[in-house]
């Protein structure tokens, strides 16, 4: 009963934060590019350096086109740091919680408040698995806080996270898996990515790339920004 509500609250506090950045960027007041390179404003040091090593292994892995070894970067990526830590341990600290539950919707927002950008076809299968799967991994750490809280029982909050994660690592595994089998195909043949360009540097041209197109229909599908 406690997970269902918590679960709601977090899918509720996600849908008016998405309406928030669809509306301020209709008007102007909202930049897609600002959001996503200040994303990752409170991450702790050790997840953070964790996270930079796989930014690095990701771009070498997509330089020598190795997608198994990329979908076990981009899974543990988005399990172990964002899901896991991002949003499980966060959560029982709520604030956390509800600070990345409302940058997820405001970001999401904004993307999709601009056709040009917005997630299609595959790009938008893994919005959906991934994002889903951080609501629910979100709530499974608030309800370890607000079960006690609400006179519940802390292990049958235990066995709830212990219940449902398993959902929550089959959708990022399948998130994964059809990202980087959008990224195999539409990389064209022969491309050759430089030694020294970085993930950041990547996504800033990519950005960049966008701006230019802003109001012209075309093929672009962007990934999904992973916090």
């Amino acid at each position: 009963m406690v997970l269902g509500v918590t679960f709601l609250t977090v899918c509720f506090l996600y849908a008016a934060a998405l309406l928030s950045g669809w509306r301020r960027a209709k008007r102007g007041r909202l930049d897609v590019t600002t959001l996503v390179q200040t994303r990752r404003a409170f991450i702790d040091p050790l997840t953070r350096r964790f996270q930079q090593w796989g930014q690095r292994e990701k771009m070498n892995a997509l330089r020598q086109k190795r997608w198994f070894r990329l979908w076990l970067l981009i899974s543990a990526n988005n399990l172990g740091a964002v899901a896991f830590v991002g949003r499980t341990l966060y959560g029982v600290a709520l604030v956390p919680a509800v600070y990345f539950t409302y940058r997820q919707g405001l970001t999401h927002g904004t993307f999709l408040a601009q056709p040009s950008i917005r997630p299609r076809g595959e790009m938008l299968q893994v919005m959906v698995l991934e994002f889903g799967a951080y609501l629910l991994a979100t709530a499974l750490g608030v309800n370890l806080v607000m079960t006690p809280l609400t006179g519940g029982v802390f292990t049958d909050a235990l066995a709830s996270l212990l219940t449902f994660y398993p959902v929550v690592a089959a959708a990022l595994l399948a998130g994964a898996w059809l990202e980087v089998r959008a990224l195999r195909s539409q990389m064209p043949a022969g491309l050759q990515i430089p030694e020294n360009l970085t993930v950041e540097e990547l996504r800033a041209k990519a950005m960049e790339m966008i701006k230019r197109r802003s109001g012209h229909d075309g093929p672009l599908q962007p990934g999904t920004p992973h916090e």
